[in-house]
């Protein structure tokens, strides 16, 4: 795909997952289906994971470790119940495998893809700020642990989107556009040198 190709905007999904900056589900015009809470948590899961697969005993060792298997099972019963009645029938299926059916558009994944295609500015607006900041909950520890490393990866992708971006600028002769992608830079990563630098070429340029 070349770089002028712009990524298709979240609101072009029926269901829109924000992970990035929040943490909700929402429908196409912006009303909330679903928020934080286990139930999302398990939805973010499958929507970023190989084939948007997983199965139910791996999906309770991530959300309900601190319960026994029972109860656990059955937590993990009523979290695909509530689920189901925010996506509508037909978006999860499968018995000891969980799959997600339904066009869920997740910005997690828009952003990524972004970045893969070296659309930049699309990918600096797609990041709306930290990974499921809002997300912790007793007998979760192993989804905030996957939370915590996807966190990390997708703010090192912006930051080095970031950079490359506001140097493109500079290297076209707009220094105000970078020195806005500079402060982004330094919001996202206040204890880093990217920031600061770049702010202070591009206000030399």
């Amino acid at each position: 795909m070349p770089p002028e190709t712009v990524i298709s905007p979240l609101n072009d999904a029926p269901l829109i997952l924000v992970t990035l900056g929040g943490f909700a589900l929402r429908d196409a015009v912006g009303h909330q289906l679903l928020g934080p809470g286990k139930p999302l948590a398990l939805l973010t899961y499958l929507a970023a994971s190989p084939g948007r697969t997983a199965s139910r005993e791996h999906l309770i060792d991530l959300l309900w470790a601190d319960v026994d298997p029972d109860r656990a099972r059955h937590a993990l019963r009523q979290a695909l119940w509530q689920l189901r009645q925010a996506l509508g029938e037909g978006c999860l299926d499968g018995k000891e495998e969980i799959h997600l059916r339904c066009d869920v558009g997740l910005d997690r994944n828009r952003f990524l893809a972004a970045v893969e295609e070296g659309d930049l500015p699309a990918a600096l607006s797609l990041y709306g700020g930290t990974f499921v900041a809002a997300f912790a909950s007793p007998g979760g520890a192993a989804f905030e642990h996957w939370a915590d490393a996807e966190r990390l990866q997708l703010q090192a992708a912006f930051l080095r989107a970031a950079e490359l971006h506001a140097r493109r600028l500079l290297a076209k002769g707009h220094p105000r556009d970078a020195i806005a992608v500079g402060r982004r830079i330094k919001e996202v990563d206040p204890l880093g040198q990217v920031g600061p630098r770049l702010l202070i070429e591009a206000h030399l340029a």
